[in-house]
C-alpha cells in the first residue's frame, strides 16, 4: 500500500468533506456534517486570511485518506487539529505519520507548545496523543451532553 504525504493545496478541499465525515460519523453521528461544514468554514477562513499553520495530507492513489492540521490560534498557541484518517485505513500509522508532519512544522516554526483537544469518549485518540507525550492539563464542557472536552498540550 503506496501511501504519500505532502501538505494541503487548493484542489484538496474538494475531498476534505468527505474525508472529515468519515473519520468523525462514528464519534459525532447526526451532527458530523455541522461540524464538517463548520471546520472548512474555519479552515477557508484561515487560508484567506493567512494564519500561520500548515495542513499534511495523507493520500493513496490520488485520494485524500487522512489530514492532519497545526495552526497559529492566538499570537501565544499553536493549536493541533483536527486529526482524521479514513476508518479503512486507521491502524496503519498513517496518524502518526501526520502528527510528527505536525510535531515536524511546529519545531522548524520555533513553536514551544501547542495543544489540542479531545472528545473524553474518544478514549481512541487520548491515549494515542497521550503515546506521542500530550499531556492532559484541564477538562471543560463540551457540546455532546455528559461528556468533556480534554486540552491536551505537547511541550517541544
Amino acid at each position: 500500500m503506496m501511501i504519500s504525504y505532502r501538505k494541503f493545496e487548493n484542489k484538496d478541499l474538494d475531498q476534505l468533506l468527505s474525508v472529515y465525515l468519515q473519520g468523525f460519523s462514528a464519534l459525532y453521528g447526526d451532527t458530523t456534517q455541522q461540524y464538517a461544514e463548520e471546520f472548512l468554514e474555519l479552515y477557508e477562513s484561515a487560508l484567506i486570511e493567512g494564519v500561520e499553520g500548515e495542513m499534511f495530507i495523507a493520500e493513496k492513489d490520488n485520494n485524500i485518506i487522512g489530514f492532519a492540521v497545526i495552526h497559529q490560534e492566538s499570537t501565544t498557541e499553536f493549536k493541533f487539529g483536527p486529526i482524521v484518517v479514513v476508518p479503512i485505513f486507521q491502524r496503519r500509522g498513517i496518524g502518526s505519520k501526520l502528527l510528527q508532519l505536525c510535531i515536524n512544522f511546529a519545531r522548524s516554526n520555533r513553536v514551544k507548545q501547542f495543544y489540542l483537544k479531545v472528545n473524553d469518549n474518544n478514549q481512541a485518540a487520548v491515549a494515542f496523543y497521550k503515546k506521542f507525550g500530550f499531556s492532559i492539563i484541564e477538562a471543560f464542557p463540551s457540546d455532546v451532553e455528559g461528556h468533556n472536552f480534554l486540552k491536551m498540550v505537547y511541550t517541544l
